[in-house]
Order: C-alpha cells, then sequence, then structure tokens
C-alpha cells in the first residue's frame, strides 16, 4: 500500500484560457439558457445501465465530449458539452454529427470555428470555469445557465479492464487500482481528482446535485476521500521512479 496524492496540470494555462475567452466573446455568441433538470452524461461505462432512462428523461442532457455519439446512437436527446480547452489538434472523438453545443466561454476558439461553419447551434455556458475535466467545470456552468435540479450519469471515475468508456475510447495506460472504505477501483489521477470534487459538491449541495454513475465517484460520496494505492501499471511505476 501507498499514499499518493495527484496534482493534475491543465491542459491549457490560465492565460491560454483567459485569451480563448477574449476571442470567443469577440464572436457575440448566444448564452446557453436552461430551466429544470439536467442531466450530465460522461462516458463512463454505467452509462450502459441508465439508457431507457436517459432517453425518457424529462429535462435537458448535456454530453461530455465523446459521449455525444453514444447518445445519438442510443436515442438519447442532448447537446454536446465540453470546457476543453486543448488545441483542436489533440481532439480524439468524432463531432460530425453535433446538431447543438453548449461550450464554455475558454474552450478552443477553433473547435467553436469548426462547429459552427458546420452549422452547428452553439451556445456559451457563462462564465469560464476551469477543470480538472469538463464535468467539474459543469457544476457552476449548468446552475449559472438556470438549471434547477443536475444528475450526473456515467461519471463514475473508475473502470474495469473491459475499457474506460462505454464507447471505443484510448486505453488508459497510467491507471491504477485503489482501496477506498467504499471498494477497491481501477482509476487514474485525472479521475480521482474529478471524484473528490464532484462528490464535494454533491455532499455540499444535495438539493441540487445528485449521481447515478456509481463507482469510486458513489463510494466518495458516501464514504469520503481516503485511497490507498496497491497497484500502478508498469507505465505509472516508471513514471513514479523518474519523479521519486
Amino acid at each position: 500500500m501507498a499514499k499518493i496524492h495527484w496534482d493534475c496540470a491543465p491542459t491549457v494555462s490560465d492565460d491560454g484560457r483567459r485569451a480563448n475567452a477574449r476571442i470567443i466573446e469577440a464572436l457575440g455568441l448566444q448564452k446557453h439558457r436552461g430551466a429544470g433538470r439536467l442531466a450530465i452524461v460522461g462516458g463512463g461505462p454505467s452509462i450502459r445501465e441508465h439508457v431507457e432512462e436517459l432517453r425518457a428523461w424529462d429535462g435537458a442532457v448535456w454530453a461530455v465530449n465523446g459521449a455525444i455519439n453514444w447518445c445519438i446512437d442510443h436515442g438519447v436527446e442532448a447537446w454536446f458539452y465540453t470546457a476543453d480547452a486543448s488545441p483542436l489538434a489533440n481532439w480524439t472523438y468524432d463531432l460530425s454529427r453535433v446538431q447543438r453545443a453548449v461550450l464554455a466561454p475558454d474552450c478552443s476558439p477553433e473547435l467553436v470555428a469548426i462547429l459552427r461553419a458546420t452549422g452547428v447551434l452553439v451556445s456559451l455556458s457563462g462564465l469560464p470555469q476551469s477543470g480538472p475535466t469538463s464535468v467539474n467545470a459543469s457544476d457552476f456552468l449548468a446552475l449559472e445557465a438556470g438549471y434547477q435540479h443536475i444528475t450526473y450519469f456515467g461519471c463514475e471515475g473508475s473502470f474495469s479492464e473491459d475499457g474506460t468508456h462505454a464507447f471505443r475510447s484510448f486505453p488508459v495506460t497510467d491507471w491504477m487500482d485503489i482501496d477506498t472504505p467504499g471498494g477497491r477501483f481501477r482509476t487514474k489521477a485525472e479521475f480521482i481528482s474529478q471524484a473528490i470534487m464532484l462528490s464535494n459538491t454533491i455532499n455540499a449541495f444535495p438539493d441540487f446535485y445528485t449521481e447515478k454513475s456509481g463507482g469510486l465517484l458513489r463510494a466518495m460520496v458516501e464514504h469520503g476521500h481516503e485511497y490507498d494505492v496497491y497497484a500502478v501499471s508498469n507505465e505509472l511505476f516508471a513514471k513514479l521512479k523518474d519523479v521519486a
């Protein structure tokens, strides 16, 4: 067992995000407005258990990053949502079927340009917010847009050897196995940070936020953030040796 605490470096600096926001603000895009219930759908394997619920969802749906294609494939009406400010060259998911999008106002201007060029209805989600993930940025952005209750699907922050997502995605080589009071999980550093921050939000404001994701997120909601790392991948072990 080993105690390891992680800091996830942002893919784009604060200065870079501010520069993005200035470019996007000049476009005069409409602000996203919503009301009632919102489902935020991440790409975790648990969304396979909620297909019918999401199809019949009484409210809006934001599909995070690559989850938009899963929603389209399964008949779930959704907005494509991201707060990712990474350059477009780093984008890994097909966006050719997106029809409407809600974006953080400091995301990649290249992404905005590509979506608008293909006829996508693009709206902005309020004040700039950083991660470590698009899921973490969504808590404030959703409330600021006018939604009164947010439920997180597919944001469990853990996965099995069968895959990290409910759809095809790049494999995670820097995985780790952790032991928590709520169970044992395979995860990665970014997902641990996401689960810690999201569980804090859910516990602090239970009238506004809930989760139907399970996994590491639910374990942290119910049992706190303590965890021990008991196994890591060879790739992660090599990196830890380099910085030790």
